[in-house]
């Protein structure tokens, strides 16, 4: 993954345009097998088109109308994305409250790139105020210890850059035994996939539950495309 910084100042919602830009990057993880992620900005005139580019799967032409669709994965990606589908429908809404265009050009076998374009703001946006006193990020999820528990290092890996850009922090692991170590924290919330190597997220939250107290909150995210 590679990120191009830029001065460039443009005129939303900054928090908003963080989740957006995040959901896009962990679509991009989910089907790139190989190759790399770049997320950049080119300046068109008097509108900034911020671009998510991976050389992973791509989407079929006859796709593209339905990968913003809820609950909606690609078939060719199916072993890589394991999850809900949600991330492009987040997209989508979100760019519907801050009326962004959403462009998508895909070459199948070789990659994809998303643009969001959106107004250049006239002046350069201002830097954050650094409060003096400690306070809580204006994400409700800032400072939480995440665990999150999943048998696929590339779903793993896009959780992490989601919650880490939300101010978390995070364990990850493909089970339960591999947190429960000297030196972690306790988590505050637990993530687990239900389908596991030798268990279930069931399980594995059982024994989270057992060493740390049965208030622990957990939430089981999982899908199963099976027709059984």
């Amino acid at each position: 993954l590679k990120i191009m910084p830029s001065s460039l100042g443009v005129m939303t919602d900054r928090n908003l345009l963080r989740r957006l830009i995040q959901n896009l990057v962990s679509n991009a993880i989910k089907y790139t097998r190989e190759g790399h992620i770049l997320v950049g900005v080119r300046r068109r005139g008097e509108l900034a088109e911020i671009q998510v580019i991976d050389t992973g799967i791509g989407i079929a032409g006859d796709k593209l109308n339905t990968v913003f669709h809820e609950f909606t994965r690609l078939d060719e990606g199916v072993r890589e994305a394991e999850g809900l589908g949600l991330g492009l429908s987040i997209v989508d809404r979100i760019a519907r409250v801050l009326r962004l265009e959403i462009r998508i050009f895909s070459n199948p076998g070789k990659g994809t790139r998303f643009s969001v374009i959106l107004p250049v703001a006239e002046v350069a946006a201002p830097p954050r105020e650094i409060s003096k006193a400690p306070a809580r990020s204006a994400s409700t999820l800032a400072g939480l210890n995440v665990f999150c528990i999943d048998n696929d290092a590339r779903i793993l890996d896009g959780m992490r850059l989601l919650l880490e850009g939300w101010g978390c922090h995070v364990e990850t692991a493909s089970g339960s035994g591999e947190l429960m170590r000297p030196g972690v924290a306790r988590p505050d919330v637990v993530l687990a996939d239900y389908h596991l190597d030798g268990g279930t997220g069931l399980d594995a939250i059982a024994r989270l539950r057992a060493a740390y107290g049965q208030d622990l909150p957990c939430v089981l995210v999982t899908a199963d495309r099976s027709s059984e």
